[in-house]
């Protein structure tokens, strides 16, 4: 049930994909939280970011971000959840893939979507959090999740800028799920060379010191 469930999930974001409804997705803000309510927007509330909003250089870097979510629904109950998912486009290559849902069932990392790509489990990290209180309109319902969230970025999404997507699907039920997603600043990863340089600095200064 849990794989059917996911896998609605995710043929409706590809088929939505290529229909083009993500183009038109409202805003995100680096840094600002965005925040979701099932009632507010009929049916999914699709919000959009450009990654990063400036070059940060060559090499390999990182996309951090801080996501949670919370529902009064249950695993019994009838149809699909409510659930908040997390996808990304690449700007040049317009390769896709859906990086999160959370829902009642909890945390699918990295799912399976027609049309987008399988990525490596391992370049996503994700550490348990306290969902924050401050960021839903409603109390917190009991059922609640959140995550920090590291992803390593595969080749085919470095050096370009990234569409980043937050989605709240709204089945129309009265039981109220909440959401947030907070994106961070891109961090560049310092390659190998660059980390035993800094280490071999530090050693030589430590011996010039012992030397004086």
């Amino acid at each position: 049930m849990r794989h059917t469930h996911f896998s609605f999930l995710t043929t409706a974001w590809g088929l939505s994909l290529v229909a083009g409804r993500l183009a038109a997705a409202p805003a995100l803000v680096e840094g600002v939280a965005a925040v979701f309510r099932s009632g507010d927007v009929a049916g999914r509330d699709v919000r959009s970011l450009e990654f990063p909003a400036g070059a940060v250089g060559p090499g390999p870097s990182q996309m951090r971000f801080e996501i949670g979510f919370s529902t009064a629904e249950t695993i019994l109950d009838p149809g699909f959840l409510d659930s908040l998912t997390l996808s990304v486009t690449g700007g040049k290559s317009k390769d896709s893939a859906v990086l999160l849902t959370l829902d009642g069932f909890g945390a699918a990392p990295l799912p399976e979507s027609p049309g987008a790509l399988v990525l490596p489990a391992a370049g996503l990290k994700l550490t348990p959090t306290t969902p924050r209180p401050g960021l839903f309109t409603d109390p917190v319902a009991p059922f609640a999740l959140a995550f920090n969230g590291v992803w390593d970025l595969p080749a085919q999404f470095q050096n370009e800028s990234l569409k980043v997507f937050a989605e709240l699907f709204d089945n129309g039920n009265p039981l109220v799920s909440q959401g947030y997603f907070v994106i961070l600043r891109p961090q560049l990863i310092p390659e190998p060379g660059v980390w035993a340089l800094g280490g071999l600095g530090i050693a030589l200064a430590c011996f010039a010191r012992r030397a004086r």
